[in-house]
């Protein structure tokens, strides 16, 4: 089962979620997720910024 969600993580392109899904600690499947989707998001805007931040040093 392990192996299959990292596949499917990866084919989504979730990879927080990919790399640490099995460390979320939750009370319901409903906060489980929750948490999961929210570290997803939090992990794709800092890369975001960091990104961002990178081609305008390269533009200048």
């Amino acid at each position: 089962m392990d192996q299959k969600i990292r596949e499917y993580a990866k084919r989504l392109k979730l990879s927080w979620i990919r790399q640490h899904y099995h460390e979320i600690e939750a009370m319901s499947h409903e906060e489980y997720l929750l948490q999961l989707f929210e570290q997803e998001v939090k992990q794709r805007e800092k890369r975001k910024v960091t990104n961002y931040s990178l081609r305008q040093r390269c533009l200048k």
